[in-house]
């Protein structure tokens, strides 16, 4: 750190102090505090407090962790009030995922995110008992950044669509933007009999963001709202056929090995995703897959007769086979008893 401000540093003191105050000029030029606030009080620099920022001059939202942060924070941010014309920037995630989003937000040019440890707890909400999880809370106050997400929706983001914001990000890019909304509100399942891929929001989520990129991956979805649970009602998005499922995940994760961006367990389930193919046709005669089984989905059929089910097309051929060979055997005795 040097300890005079030279003429390009004052130019750009000029420039930028009046809009984005002492703060932006001491980052970007390595100078104290004091030291700005001296060249300012000096050449008599004003402030000019009612300046419309342009978000691109101030915040490099082309960066792929900032829109990927962008994305999380519309699954799992916040904003709260933290003076007249300013918020509070926060999202809390478990202990186990600190580190994945750590890593991003470290990578935020000039911006320095806070950190608080909150221990495990446990609180009483609509008469029901919750045991929370160890977690780690980020923040960030900054003027222009949570005006714009104000201005993006984000304060009303339960019951709207993000829309805005994606219209803020480049088209190759919005990609990254879709990894962290599923970051924070999506899931991956899957075993022997089915793939599905969700995402779960509160009942009057507006899923229309969701949809447009359904529509443009050509992808079948499903939207449903889900029954009351201990933290009330909540809205689905469900893609569950194999090939679209496995359409999305590609998109979200395109690129994934090189920027390395985001929560690496979901990307390790996605690698695990197709490993083991869907089987919906039996080699057996008398043996077939009833897709509105989740469980034990084979079922085994003797002239027409339902005998019973099993998980695997080979244990469901076992129940016919041995079904059968009860027949023979009952039709054995009757023959022996009648000679």
């Amino acid at each position: 750190m040097t300890y005079k401000i030279d003429k390009e540093e004052g130019e750009f003191i000029r420039k930028f102090f009046p809009i984005f105050g002492v703060g932006y000029c001491r980052k970007k030029l390595n100078k104290t505090t004091s030291q700005i606030e001296s060249y300012v009080l000096n050449n008599n620099i004003k402030s000019n407090r009612n300046y419309n920022c342009n978000i691109r001059d101030y915040l490099d939202i082309d960066n792929p962790n900032v829109i990927y942060t962008l994305g999380f924070l519309w699954a799992d941010g916040s904003l709260s009030k933290s003076s007249k014309n300013s918020y509070l920037i926060s999202v809390t995630v478990t202990k186990r995922d600190e580190k994945y989003l750590k890593k991003v937000l470290k990578k935020w040019n000039d911006f320095k995110w806070g950190i608080f440890n909150r221990p495990a707890f446990k609180r009483i909400y609509k008469g029901q008992e919750i045991n929370g999880k160890p977690c780690t809370n980020f923040y960030l106050s900054d003027k222009y950044i949570s005006t714009f997400l104000v201005n993006n929706d984000y304060l009303i983001k339960s019951g709207a669509s993000a829309d805005k914001i994606i219209s803020q990000i480049k088209t190759e890019l919005k990609y990254l933007f879709f990894r962290g909304y599923f970051d924070g509100d999506g899931s991956i399942s899957y075993n022997n009999n089915y793939r599905k891929v969700q995402f779960s929001s509160c009942r009057e989520q507006d899923w229309t963001f969701i949809i447009k990129l359904c529509k443009e991956l050509f992808i079948h979805y499903a939207i449903y709202k889900k029954s009351p649970n201990k933290l009330g009602n909540s809205s689905v998005v469900e893609i569950s056929r194999v090939n679209d499922c496995i359409r999305f995940l590609d998109y979200i994760y395109q690129n994934r090995e090189n920027d390395n961006i985001g929560y690496t367990r979901k990307y390790n389930r996605y690698k695990q995703f197709d490993i083991k193919p869907i089987i919906k046709t039996s080699q057996y005669k008398g043996v077939c897959f009833n897709k509105f089984k989740k469980i034990n989905p084979w079922v085994s059929y003797y002239k027409g007769k339902y005998i019973g089910c099993s998980n695997t097309p080979e244990n469901a051929l076992k129940l016919r086979e041995n079904h059968i060979q009860s027949i023979i055997d009952k039709n054995a005795n009757t023959i022996n008893q009648i000679n």
